[in-house]
């Protein structure tokens, strides 16, 4: 079978490696003619990841008049009516992005919810165990235009501190300053670190904290950044949104899900003991590396290929 990939950015960008290289990688291990941006007319099957504008247009109305089946990888992108209605199948990694993608057009669309692999690590960290009691560092990795979710959270945890739990808070991402000069500064008065994501180093600076809150309340971005964490061996208090349940449902945690202050508090008071920590590590990672392998993601993929071109 001959696959064409259209990555949206550089290869070595986080959602193009994590949606298109390494699922090609695991294909070619299995003897699958995979490559990525060549020859696209001669493809079984052609795959645009969130390439959308004028050139990958034309290159799908020309592979639709041959009858070439394609497929639209939606991801967090939303621009995107012209292609949806080209191809045969749109995949997003959240049943909202399914549900938009349906809303965009007025044919019906075949939309799968297709995961994100686990990214940065292929195989299973050893399980830590965790042994502090305070003082513990937390992190929250999210971009600028999160923050608006962090309201609720904030006050959480800022209840913790006025009881005496003492921990430290990293912020592992960009901070835009336009962004906080139009709608001001969510950690203004609220002690916290900054440390710049870096592609190189993200996977050794996340496994160094306690525990992650993750109030991500965009309903596409967060089950990377849940899955991410506790694969990590980080455990995460996330926002309480429906793409954020189907793991913690099948590990038995949806406590650690949260909206309001009351819901924030009570889920990072119970982490603070790392008996609770590594009983939900216990819980979490047989289920997140069942769900989210590569070899399990990418088997999704070449069953939903192997569908389109008939084999």
């Amino acid at each position: 079978m001959k696959i064409c990939y259209y990555p949206r950015y550089d290869i070595n960008g986080g959602s193009s490696r994590c949606r298109a290289y390494y699922i090609q990688q695991r294909l070619l291990k299995w003897g699958v003619d995979a490559y990525i941006t060549s020859a696209p007319y001669t493809a079984d099957v052609i795959v645009f990841q969130k390439t959308y504008e004028k050139p990958y247009l034309e290159i799908a109305r020309k592979a639709k008049e041959k009858g070439i089946k394609m497929v639209f990888d939606l991801d967090d992108d939303y621009l995107a009516k012209d292609m949806i209605e080209l191809v045969d199948v749109v995949v997003c990694d959240s049943q909202g992005l399914v549900d938009f993608a349906q809303n965009q057009t007025m044919k019906k669309i075949d939309g799968r919810v297709i995961l994100n692999p686990v990214d940065y690590i292929k195989e299973p960290l050893q399980q830590r165990k965790h042994t502090k009691k305070n003082g513990l560092n937390l992190v929250y990795f999210a971009n600028p235009a999160n923050f608006k979710a962090f309201v609720n959270c904030r006050k959480g945890m800022e209840r913790l501190r006025k009881e005496g739990f003492k921990y430290n808070l990293t912020l592992l991402g960009g901070r835009n300053l336009a962004h906080i000069r139009k709608y001001g500064d969510p950690f203004k008065g609220f002690k916290v670190n900054h440390v710049p994501w870096s592609l190189k180093t993200f996977s050794l600076e996340l496994r160094k904290f306690d525990f992650s809150i993750l109030p991500q309340a965009w309903d596409w971005k967060g089950p990377a950044k849940q899955t991410e964490s506790v694969a990590h061996n980080v455990p995460a208090v996330c926002e309480k949104i429906q793409p954020n349940e189907s793991l913690y449902r099948d590990a038995g945690l949806m406590e650690y899900l949260a909206g309001t202050q009351d819901e924030w508090y009570r889920a990072a008071k119970k982490l603070f003991n790392p008996r609770e920590r590594n009983g939900f590590l216990d819980k979490v990672l047989p289920v997140v590396w069942k769900k989210r392998s590569h070899d399990g993601i990418t088997r999704e993929w070449l069953d939903l290929f192997e569908e389109l071109v008939g084999k």
